[in-house]
This record gives structure tokens, C-alpha cells and sequence, in this order.
């Protein structure tokens, strides 16, 4: 037992962390990988089982498609469309930089540094030139002098002229409001997106540092009197009194109940974040508005043409006129998308906020859980065992929840709030933070994408480091274009014809949380810990 072999254990909550969050963070944001299960979900369903989580039936018989990555490249699919459909001559001139927004916004919900507004604008950049070299060439042959150069410099791909051209771009505003409005919309979401994820991981980090913590010398010897000195009499079917089970688990956990507060305010906002990607103006309708607002801005472009021209000649200096001619590739072919993806990402958020809803005061009613039946006498029960004899009745006082409560636990000593759930609470308030700060970011009052320099785009990782108490924002500084695109969002034509990947695809695990399996694991690891 702890108390005897002189160290102490902590109390397991692992179940928890499994069916609380990682069962929540497969059901919605991006399920986890299963090495080696093929097609088949097997090798899930066995470990799901060996582990004793739960039954077999919440896991799959197949691996189900990993959703926001076939939306994002659904919405990368319809950008092509909408550029085709607006500029059939710029087909195998914007592919390039089409394929480098996906994989930046992938990157992005993923955990890199680069803010949507920055790789948004370097897109809009990237297109123009092409677009512009099409609108001065179909003036051409009304236009003067000036106008003929700049066809001619843009055919040549002089690198002066073109970067300069680049640099116009968001001067002349050539795309438009909606444009703009689009891609505010697309950036709030993912930064929705993305914060969900990191939440969901910093929600698996919580329960770890509270699975870890260890009990005290005193937690450890008011268990053993309550649950094991009264075999020792030979009362082996006699259970503890609630009161002793109440005052004896509430004192053991009185650092979570200090977390049960901001552990509620951190679900809620999670919560609130997943509902406001669920609803029509979330990320279905940001990831069907982008391509179809850049479309729009393509033909806005070719209606405005005399007064760009007039512009750009004005800002940039077309050089000597060059013979030079740009090879068009025009094998692009695209794909059919249908809404079916956006419908089943939608059905996930929705999923997701009724798994957490309930869970917001898992940590408030954790003692009183460990204290029903299967642990204790249930109130008013005659006969239990008080830590010293069996009695009638518990007759000291039941202490609150609380740490300041427990300072008067005739069970337990408390002295003071363990340091690790300190870092605990900080790291909580951090995460609620900026959680609400992203749902607060109104779509409509977002970012500029005129320069790209996105001055109001807040990082998640803020001003906080692991020094402080908070979490890291990600792991974005390992991640590269090269190594996501292939597997993401599959960049290149012969992929883009696929809206439907096939391959090797994560089980998804759907729990159906119920609080009697929660205690029951809860307290198998406690008596395994003993």
C-alpha cells in the first residue's frame, strides 16, 4: 500500500483524461492516428478494450476520413473553380499560389507562425500580376503607349516591373470588399479552428499534471483507515460512512475543487467556440465564401480594368517592351465538390459541445461520484464504519468543498494549495482567455489584407511563455510546407481530382460519457494505487 512502502501515488484520472478529452478532440477537431490499423480499426478496438474504456461498439469497424483536412482541400478544389470559371486564361498561372495558401491555412490550424492575413495577401499578390498582364493585353490595341509597355513587361515576367505590380496591389484594391470580408471570415475560423485544437491539447495536459500529482501523507492514511482497517477486524463487508468517504475524498481532492471553477469557465469557452464553427456563418460557410468571393473579385477586376491600368501605369514604370512570352499550362482539371464534408464537420462541432457541456463540473462533483454506492453507504445507513468503529451514524461535521473548507477536515490535514495545481489554474485562465478573445474577433471587423502585415492578428501564444504558466502556442516551427502538403491537403493536379481521398484513415472513437463508468475506473485506479 502507499502508506507502507513509504511514497505516495497519485489519484487516477486517466479514464477521464480518455473519455473526457481525447474522446472529444477525436469526435471534432482532428482524430489521432492509429499506427499500423490499415483499414481496419482493429488494433483500436483491442486496445480500447484491453485498457477497459469502454465498449467495444463506440469504436468503428473502419477508419472514418479525417474531416476539416478533406474540407480544406475541398475549398482549395473550389478555388480553382471559381478562378477558371472568372479568368479561363489565368488556368496553370494561379495553381502555384492557390496550392501555397492551402497548405499556409493548414499549417496555420496546425500550430505554425504564420498568420492567415500574411499568406491571404501574398495569394492576392501572387495572382494579380497574371491577371493584370490580361487586362493591359486585351487594352492593348485601344491603348497607349504606356498601356502597351506593361503588357509587354508583364509577358516578359520583368522581376522589377512584376514586384512593383505586386507592391500595387493592395493600393489599387483590385478584388474588392468582399474579398477582404472573405478572407476575415476564413481567418476567424481557423483561428477558432485552430485554438480548439490547442485547447483540446492543453485539456489533455491538465488532466496528466492532476493525474501525476501525488497524495499526501495524509490523503494516503485517511484512505487506508477508511477503506482497509476494518478488514483488519474482520468487517470486510462493512463500507465507510458517507460522511468519512465525503470528508476523506473532498479533503484529498481539495486542490481540484480550486480548479473546478476555471476548469468550468475553460469547457464553456471551449464550448462556445465549438458552437460558433457549428452554426451557418462558421466554418462551412468561411470555407464555401473564400473561393466564391475571389471569383467575384477576379471579374470585378476585368469590369474595373481602365481605371487599374490608369493606376499602376501611375505607381509602376513599365520598361523597354521584350519579346518574351510566359508558357500557359492549361491541363488543369478540377473536381466536383459536394457539402457533404462541410455537413459532417458541422455534425462533429455540434458533437463536440454536447460531449462538453455536461463535463463542465466534472471536478466540483468528483468527491461526491467516488462517494456513492460502490464506495461508501449511502446516507442515513445503519451500521458503517467511521474510521475507528462501526457506528450508526458519522457523527463529525462534513466539511464543504473547498481548500478554505477543508482547513477544519477532521479527517485530513490540509495545509496548503499543491504548486502544481496552481500552474494548473494559471494555465487555465490563460487558455479561457484567449479561447474568448478568438470567439470575440467578429468576422465583419477583422483584418486587413491590403498589406499583409495583419497588425491586428493576435498570435494564441501571446505575450505568455512556460515561464509564466502558459502553454506553448504549437508546434509550428517544425512544420514545413513540404512535409504537410502531401498528406493534407494533397497539392498538385492528380490529387486535386480526388475531393475524396482514400488511404489509411483515423478510427473515430464516439464515447458515450456516463458518469456511473467514470467512477467505476476512477475508483479501480484508486484501490490499484493503494
Amino acid at each position: 500500500m502507499a502508506g507502507g512502502r513509504g511514497r505516495t501515488r497519485g489519484l487516477g484520472v486517466e479514464p477521464c483524461t480518455v473519455l473526457l478529452l481525447a474522446a472529444a478532440f477525436v469526435a471534432a477537431a482532428g482524430p489521432a492516428h492509429a499506427a499500423g490499423a490499415g483499414r481496419s480499426c482493429q488494433e483500436v478496438r483491442s486496445a480500447f478494450q484491453l485498457r477497459n474504456i469502454g465498449p467495444a461498439t463506440w469504436v468503428p469497424d473502419t477508419p472514418e476520413q479525417d474531416t476539416f483536412q478533406v474540407a480544406l482541400r475541398q475549398a482549395w478544389t473550389r478555388m480553382n473553380q471559381a478562378l477558371e470559371e472568372a479568368e479561363p486564361t489565368l488556368v496553370g498561372l494561379t495553381e502555384k499560389p492557390t496550392a501555397e495558401l492551402f497548405t499556409d491555412l493548414a499549417l496555420h490550424v496546425l500550430g505554425s507562425q504564420k498568420p492567415p492575413p500574411a499568406s491571404l495577401a501574398r495569394f492576392l499578390d501572387a495572382i494579380f500580376p497574371p491577371l493584370f498582364a490580361r487586362l493591359a493585353a486585351d487594352a492593348e490595341p485601344q491603348g497607349d503607349s504606356d498601356t502597351k509597355a506593361m503588357a509587354a513587361a508583364v509577358e516578359a515576367t520583368d522581376g522589377g516591373f512584376m514586384e512593383c505590380l505586386s507592391g500595387a496591389r493592395g493600393e489599387v484594391d483590385p478584388f474588392g470588399e468582399a474579398t477582404r470580408l472573405a478572407g476575415a471570415h476564413l481567418t476567424w475560423a481557423l483561428d477558432i479552428t485552430r485554438e480548439i485544437l490547442i485547447s483540446l491539447s492543453r485539456g489533455g495536459e491538465l488532466m496528466n499534471l492532476t493525474e501525476s500529482a501525488p497524495l499526501s501523507v495524509s490523503c494516503s492514511h485517511a484512505l487506508l483507515r477508511s477503506l482497509y482497517c476494518q478488514h483488519c477486524r474482520g468487517l470486510t463487508l462493512i463500507r465507510p460512512c458517507s460522511g468519512l468517504c465525503l470528508n476523506t475524498m473532498r479533503g484529498c481532492l481539495s486542490g481540484f475543487s480550486e480548479v473546478s471553477p476555471h476548469f468550468k469557465s475553460f469547457a464553456g469557452a471551449l464550448s462556445e467556440a465549438a458552437s460558433s464553427l457549428s452554426i451557418p456563418q462558421g466554418i462551412r460557410a468561411a470555407l464555401d465564401a473564400l473561393p466564391q468571393a475571389i471569383g467575384e473579385g477576379v471579374r470585378l477586376a476585368r469590369s474595373d480594368a481602365s481605371r487599374l491600368i490608369k493606376e499602376v501605369s501611375r505607381m509602376c514604370k513599365a520598361p523597354i517592351k521584350s519579346h518574351m512570352h510566359v508558357e500557359r499550362s492549361k491541363n488543369s482539371t478540377t473536381a466536383p465538390v459536394t457539402s457533404a464534408t462541410a455537413e459532417q464537420l458541422t455534425s462533429e462541432l455540434r458533437d463536440l459541445v454536447l460531449t462538453l457541456r455536461p463535463q463542465q463540473g466534472f471536478f466540483a462533483w468528483l468527491p461526491g461520484s467516488l462517494c456513492q454506492s460502490a464506495f461508501s453507504t449511502t446516507i442515513g445507513s445503519a451500521h458503517c464504519w467511521d474510521g475507528e468503529e462501526v457506528v450508526e451514524k458519522y457523527t463529525r461535521p462534513v466539511m464543504a468543498s473547498g481548500l478554505k473548507a477543508q482547513r477544519e477536515n477532521p479527517e485530513i490535514k490540509i495545509n496548503s494549495l499543491d504548486p502544481r495545481i496552481t500552474k494548473v489554474i494559471d494555465k487555465l485562465r490563460y487558455a479561457t482567455q484567449v479561447l474568448r478573445a478568438r470567439i470575440a474577433r467578429h468576422p465583419n471587423h477583422g483584418w486587413s489584407l491590403g498589406d499583409g502585415t495583419a497588425e491586428n492578428w493576435v498570435e494564441s501564444s501571446g505575450n505568455c511563455d512556460d515561464e509564466d504558466g502558459c502553454w506553448d502556442s504549437g508546434s509550428g516551427d517544425s512544420l514545413t510546407a513540404a512535409s504537410i502538403a502531401p498528406q493534407m491537403l494533397g497539392i498538385g493536379v492528380q490529387m486535386s481530382r480526388d475531393a475524396n481521398p482514400t488511404g489509411a484513415s483515423p478510427c473515430l472513437v464516439r464515447p458515450r460519457l456516463t458518469m456511473d463508468l467514470v467512477i467505476l475506473f476512477i475508483l479501480w485506479l484508486t484501490l490499484a494505487s493503494m
